[in-house]
């Protein structure tokens, strides 16, 4: 949660924030939270500015049969409108 609340915060640092997301991010499919977390990443990566990796992370949740299908869903929307 802290990581979703500091992305509208202007002074948060994208680094920061990228390191505490990634163990949950990088853990196996077996992890309940590994969705929510490369959604979160995805965010950081548009926060840090660099929309490409945003939008790669997007555009491959969007095709994760193994996310919950409306993650699914909101990421493809995103990475769609990223250029994706």
């Amino acid at each position: 949660m802290f990581v979703l609340h500091s992305l509208d915060a202007p002074d948060a640092d994208p680094a920061q924030l990228a390191a505490r997301i990634a163990p949950l991010a990088a853990a196996g499919a077996d992890n309940p939270w590994r969705a929510s977390a490369q959604e979160l990443a995805a965010l950081v990566a548009l926060k840090r500015g660099d929309r490409e990796e945003a939008r790669r992370g997007l555009q491959a949740l969007a095709q994760d049969v193994t996310a919950p299908q409306g993650l699914r869903s909101r990421a493809g929307r995103i990475a769609a409108e990223l250029g994706g």
